[in-house]
């Protein structure tokens, strides 16, 4: 019998993963082997992802939803900034009233044209906060995972425009408990 994996076998980005089938481990003397039918987070098969996407390119961003999206997991949930609309104005203003300057790379001119939905007029997204557009995400995600939710976050009658994050939930595969 195999099992299967996600492993990498060298150093890199999510390029580098591979979904493989292992054999599976025998035992030698002194060990024992256990036979696991079912296992799962929360009596569920969970990938999550909180606050990770940001920084990745989008090229990566693709490759590795289409990593997720081939395992079939139960369900795939993930958390990311608002970075553009109002949210950024707020953020941004409040981090400047308290004496934090907010992820460094904003300046007063990038903070207006992301707070008016005008990221060409920002520098480019590059692994950083600045630029990312959760909307180009969530359509990514629900390219290779349909079944998808938004939660905006921290508050869900907020509008996302005024949300700190949103919170994108996919459910890929029925539970047993509510087959499809």
């Amino acid at each position: 019998m195999t099992s299967r994996a996600v492993q990498y076998a060298r150093y890199g980005g999510p390029e580098v993963l591979e979904i493989v089938d292992l054999p599976d481990p025998h035992p030698v003397p002194g060990q024992v082997r256990i036979a696991v039918h079912a296992a799962g987070v929360n009596f569920r098969d969970v990938i999550v992802a909180l606050e990770t996407f940001e920084h990745i390119d989008r090229p990566e961003v693709l490759t590795i939803l289409a990593a997720i999206a081939k395992m079939a997991p139960r369900r795939f949930i993930c958390s990311v900034p608002v970075e553009v609309g109002p949210a950024v104005a707020f953020k941004n203003l409040a981090s400047a009233l308290i004496g934090y300057i907010r992820h460094r790379d904003y300046t007063w001119r990038d903070t207006f044209w992301a707070s008016v939905y005008r990221l060409d007029k920002v520098p480019v997204h590059n692994r950083r906060h600045i630029g990312f557009d959760w909307r180009w995400l969530a359509y990514s995600v629900r390219l290779f995972l349909p079944a998808m939710r938004r939660h905006n976050l921290p508050f869900w009658f907020l509008p996302a425009a005024l949300s700190n994050s949103v919170l994108l939930v996919a459910d890929c595969k029925p539970s047993p408990e509510n087959p499809e």
